[in-house]
């Protein structure tokens, strides 16, 4: 297991109070004041993720000699949860091994789900009454991403 780290941007969206903008970003104005209102609002924003995963790996090249001791190929396997699910998420790539094949960097291309408004949808605008759940659309996308992990033995 170990820690993935990925500059796949992950955002999730909630209804919060807050003054209604329109598609240009500016506040709209009520009788000249800012209307108060629900608003589609942001419950999550990051620009990284760093999550943790189990990974599996297959030895393609053995070293008996230096820091590293061989070279893998592996799949980080995580899941990500958020207001529409729990999503499972990867990361592919190969792998060099060190600390006599117990300690693991790898770095690849990371696949996970990415949340966008649906539709003409965007941050700030004004919800209608009637409207109980944000449209929201997921999406695979592909970023870098790179891993570093730890094996524990589980036979002698």
């Amino acid at each position: 297991g170990g820690l993935i780290f990925s500059p796949l941007r992950k955002k999730e969206f909630i209804r919060v109070q807050g003054f209604e903008r329109d598609a240009q970003g500016n506040q709209v104005l009520v009788d000249g004041k800012p209307n108060l209102t629900t608003v589609i609002g942001l419950k999550e924003s990051s620009p990284t993720r760093i999550i943790p995963a189990v990974f599996l790996n297959g030895l393609l090249t053995e070293r008996s000699t230096g820091f590293i001791d061989g070279v893998h190929l592996s799949l980080g396997i995580t899941a990500k949860n958020d207001n529409k699910g729990t999503d499972v998420e990867f990361l592919v790539g190969p792998s060099l091994s060190m600390l006599e094949r117990r300690m693991f960097f790898t770095f690849g291309g990371y696949a996970g789900k990415q949340q966008k408004l649906a539709g003409d949808l965007f941050e700030g605008l004004a919800l209608p009454s009637g409207v109980s759940e944000i449209p929201v659309e997921k999406n695979y996308r592909w970023h870098v991403g790179f891993a570093l992990s730890y094996r524990i033995p589980v036979t002698k």
